[in-house]
């Protein structure tokens, strides 16, 4: 449990959202950037990000829960590569680049509003505070599915500062849980019990 919070929701999910919001309000003054021509890195991730989708809403219908929840976990590795491979933060130190930068940035932001939607079914209270970084929580409330994944921002809105979605989980609070469970799993046990017998003529007259 240790492992997979620290691994894949601390350190996959929640660093990809973060890092990506808090670059846009240092760098785009905290507003949704425009999208620029693609390259071709960046239409593979997006086919990437839209098979795995695929996959996922699949799995959902079927109950397969824990491959919906290894292929979500893959889309967010997936976009934390992608965010690394192109460096968004050497892109900003040049105006030449800016409008690459935006770009970048742009394709992180509809993954963001991807992963929110795609957590919702297994992490709802993630999600929502995911779209209301985004502040498109009453937006997509009655939307549909499928019209919620292919949702894209507008470009010039505004968005919140993000706070962490999650927290590392230390070694101590692994100690205080265990010790909670092992008081649960250790009950004092009187040393003598005290039997009641009901009649049957009595019972039969329960409803």
């Amino acid at each position: 449990f240790q492992s997979r919070s620290n691994s894949d929701l601390l350190g996959k999910m929640g660093n990809f959202v973060h890092r990506t919001l808090v670059f846009l309000q240092l760098n785009c003054s905290g507003r949704i950037p425009t999208q620029d021509v693609l390259l071709d890195q960046d239409t593979k991730f997006l086919q990437q990000i839209q098979s795995l989708e695929q996959e996922i809403s699949s799995c959902f219908e079927s109950y397969r829960l824990r491959r919906a929840c290894q292929c979500i976990m893959e889309v967010c590795q997936a976009s934390n590569v992608y965010f690394d491979q192109n460096k968004p933060w050497i892109l900003a130190k040049e105006e030449t680049q800016r409008k690459r930068m935006e770009t970048v940035l742009s394709l992180c932001l509809r993954a963001v509003v991807k992963i929110s939607t795609l957590i919702e079914p297994i992490l709802p209270n993630t999600s929502e505070a995911m779209m209301k970084f985004l502040g498109i929580q009453e937006i997509l409330k009655t939307a549909s599915w499928s019209e919620r994944l292919s949702y894209t921002l507008e470009p010039g809105i505004s968005l919140l500062m993000p706070t962490p979605l999650f927290k590392k989980v230390e070694d101590t609070m692994i100690s205080q849980e265990e010790e909670k469970l092992q008081k649960v799993l250790s009950p004092q046990i009187p040393e003598q019990l005290s039997v009641t017998t009901v009649p049957y003529s009595d019972f039969i007259k329960l409803k």
